[in-house]
């Protein structure tokens, strides 16, 4: 009776675990079937790029692209009632000639006029108090670009330079809805630190406050992706990725959240690590051709898992994030090649952009690059 029993709790088990592992495929075979093969005319409008720039108030505003041939445009400053910016993009990316080629100058580097008063980061707690002068600066520069295949290009990026955040978006739906998806997560990430608004979701007590500030962030923009997709019928099963670098100059760290297989990766010295770790079938042990599926991403569940971790923040570190456009066309030792051997970071993003395009191009690409120094009165 013990033996039947046993048998049948198992044959149970099996089953219910069968029916879920059936439904997450079903449910993934969206991603490659839409995002992955989709095939299509070279795509004109080589690519776009971020810079950081000003607000009508004169305090730096984010700076968002989402959609295929959108100009980085200076973006006003983000509020809790603003439409959302993907709106706009669609209506955009559907006029003639919208495509084309933007060579906007890269973010400046933090200045050192502007490094006492970025110190005083109010999103600071007991826990990082601050410091009279920022013991570390960041500058980046971001580029996407819809690479050689796609029709659309679902990735977008986010350089938040006041709040020192970067973020980079890889949609994924059927027709236009994973430029919707990454789009609403940017617009919600962005919109969450400008106005100091992070929904209801409770503090991790176990990060410190910024850690938690990051994921409820992404919190927001998975409750953002969820409801438009379960709203519209036509973005139904759209969903996103999320990697992001959230800097605090005066503790010298970094926090690293992300969902799904966008990744982040640190040049520090001649040693690259990957300090994210891919939310695929793969990663969970599942081989085999599903195993690039995710397993996890922004807007497919009511409620998201979002991993962070904190990392000490070094002089010349330099901090790569990028969708999987690029990290699924090229090696890491070639990436970390061009990282090593060419300082400027402008010119390092658009040659990894390249390298990725020259390799087919299959995905959209999207990188940023973020290197830390030392400022001025330290050196």
């Amino acid at each position: 009776m013990q033996s039947m029993e046993g048998t049948t709790l198992l044959h149970t088990a099996l089953a219910t675990a069968s029916v879920g592992l059936l439904g997450f495929v079903a449910w993934a075979w969206l991603r490659p079937g839409e995002k992955r093969l989709a095939s299509g005319p070279h795509a004109t409008g080589a690519a776009a790029e971020s810079s950081s720039s000003a607000s009508h108030d004169g305090q730096p505003a984010p700076t968002t692209k989402g959609s295929v041939g959108i100009e980085a445009a200076p973006a006003t400053k983000l509020s809790a009632g603003a439409p959302p910016a993907h709106e706009a993009a669609h209506e955009a990316a559907r006029e003639p000639g919208a495509t084309g080629h933007d060579d906007t100058e890269r973010i400046s580097a933090v200045s050192e006029a502007n490094a006492r008063a970025l110190a005083e980061d109010p999103f600071d707690d007991d826990a990082e108090a601050t410091r009279p002068n920022a013991l570390i600066l960041v500058t980046a520069h971001g580029r996407t670009d819809p690479g050689l295949k796609r029709k659309h290009n679902e990735d977008a990026l986010l350089l938040l330079e006041a709040h020192h955040l970067f973020l980079i978006a890889d949609g994924m739906g059927r027709h236009a809805a994973g430029e919707v998806a990454s789009q609403l997560a940017v617009d919600a990430v962005g919109s969450s630190f400008v106005t100091g608004h992070f929904g209801d979701f409770p503090r991790d007590t176990g990060l410190t406050e910024r850690g938690s500030r990051l994921k409820r962030a992404i919190e927001v923009a998975n409750r953002r992706v969820f409801e438009e997709a379960h709203n519209v019928d036509a973005y139904s099963g759209m969903g996103t990725t999320v990697v992001s670098a959230y800097f605090s100059l005066n503790r010298k760290r970094v926090y690293v959240a992300h969902v799904g297989d966008s990744r982040c990766y640190r040049l520090r010295g001649t040693e690259f690590e990957q300090l994210t770790q891919d939310h695929t079938l793969e990663a969970a042990g599942i081989k085999g051709p599903t195993g690039g599926y995710l397993s996890r991403a922004v807007g497919i569940e009511e409620r998201v898992e979002v991993d962070v971790r904190t990392e000490s923040v070094a002089p010349n570190d330099t901090y790569l994030l990028c969708s999987d456009g690029l990290s699924r066309m090229a090696t890491d030792a070639e990436i970390r090649e061009i990282m090593l051997t060419e300082p400027n970071l402008q010119v390092a993003v658009q040659r990894l952009i390249d390298l990725a395009n020259a390799r087919g191009g299959k995905d959209n690409v999207t990188v940023i690059l973020v290197r830390a120094e030392e400022p001025a009165w330290k050196a």
